[in-house]
């Protein structure tokens, strides 16, 4: 594979590619984030750690925000759409939230389109566009500059880093902190919330690298012309990212034991010890650590995924960009089948140990991530 990645004629195919379109992405990186938001934070119990909180109006938050007079405006001075936010959320309720409850609850809000429809720079036609729901994409992902050392992961156009992920994390931090400050704690949870989101999908490797991997580019379509290239390219690509995140959830639908992954984290070691033994470094380069190991973990992550599945995702009529289920409501891809109902069993085959492997380093990474960012705004707002 790596000998191939070096091929001018390979690199070649993959400039013009990405100079002359954008990939329409599955920009949901973890498809239930109230889910991964509470598995990763089930050690921080409400009440020790973190308060419970009642809600408040944003109103009464703002002077407090120094951003803006109205929620017009505070959407506005954040770049995001405010009619896409559910401002009075919680509205009514009498008894306390608990932290992980809001923080939970939050972390989901960033893919109801807030971020969508917006133009945020010359970089968004390369990761999504500036349109439907793709157009997320620039503030959700995170791709490193391109590197000789992993020439295939790190390949993008243009070739340098290009994202906002790490940038609106810190954003959020720097609002719940504010808010904290001045005694909002309903408002410095659900701003802390949507800076989980960002967080949490750069341990997304999918969201972290353009291109995984070499099968993912089908050279042999270019006989058929360069729109019948761009089409099936595409389509491997959406099959790969979307299997991962739908088989992620089958597993923790089904309360599979990949669930430990969050809580007792199997993650990258050396990322684990540099978040864990810095709680004050600063939350950009945080994030940034935790984009490049997902980023160096995407071609093992597309390599398991095709040796576990790779006839389904690259058989011709397996479509997922559209959505899982057909139009009978049957889901495309019978992961029971995939994983032969038994992907708990310590006689599993190597396919599926690697698969698993990877996955519980991706979901441990994340983790590690989430709860370092909490812990982050608990040092600070102290």
């Amino acid at each position: 594979m790596h000998r191939l990645s070096r091929s001018p004629v390979v690199l070649s195919v993959l400039i013009a590619v990405f100079a002359s379109i954008c990939f329409p992405r599955a920009l949901f990186a973890w498809d239930d984030h109230r889910r991964v938001t509470r598995l990763s934070l089930e050690s921080i119990e409400s009440g020790t750690v973190l308060p419970s909180a009642v809600f408040e109006t944003l109103e009464s938050a703002l002077p407090a925000m120094q951003s803006g007079a109205t929620r017009e405006e505070f959407a506005n001075r954040l770049g995001i759409r405010g009619e896409k936010v559910d401002w009075n959320w919680a509205a009514g309720e009498e008894k306390p939230l608990s932290a992980v409850e809001v923080l939970s609850w939050s972390a989901q809000e960033p893919d109801n389109g807030m971020d969508q429809d917006l133009d945020l720079g010359p970089d968004q036609k390369y990761m999504g566009g500036a349109a439907g729901p793709s157009s997320q994409g620039i503030r959700h992902m995170y791709f490193p500059k391109w590197d000789w050392r992993r020439p295939l992961a790190t390949f993008h156009f243009p070739v340098r880093a290009m994202g906002m992920a790490p940038e609106r994390a810190q954003l959020c931090l720097d609002l719940a902190l504010r808010a904290a400050a001045g005694g909002h704690r309903f408002w410095s949870y659900r701003f802390l919330g949507w800076g989980l989101h960002y967080v949490e999908d750069m341990g997304q490797p999918y969201h972290a690298s353009e291109f995984a991997s070499v099968r993912l580019l089908p050279l042999f379509t270019l006989f058929r012309g360069w729109e019948a290239f761009i089409a099936e390219t595409t389509r491997r690509v959406g099959n790969f990212h979307l299997a991962f995140e739908y088989l992620t959830d089958f597993l923790l639908d089904r309360g599979d034991a990949v669930e430990q992954a969050f809580r007792v984290p199997d993650a990258d070691a050396a990322f684990k010890r540099a978040l864990e033994g810095s709680a004050d470094q600063p939350v950009k380069e945080a994030v940034l650590r935790l984009a490049e190991v997902s980023n160096a973990l995407a071609p093992e992550l597309a390599a398991a995924e095709s040796t576990l599945m790779g006839k389904i995702l690259l058989d011709r009529n397996m479509e997922l960009i559209p959505g899982f289920t057909d139009a009978q409501g049957k889901p495309k891809i019978d992961f029971k089948a995939v994983l032969a109902d038994g992907a708990s069993a310590a006689s599993m085959p190597p396919s599926t140990k690697k698969f698993f492997k990877t996955m519980n380093v991706a979901l441990s990474n994340t983790g590690v991530a989430a709860r370092w960012y909490v812990n982050a705004f608990i040092l600070r707002s102290r």
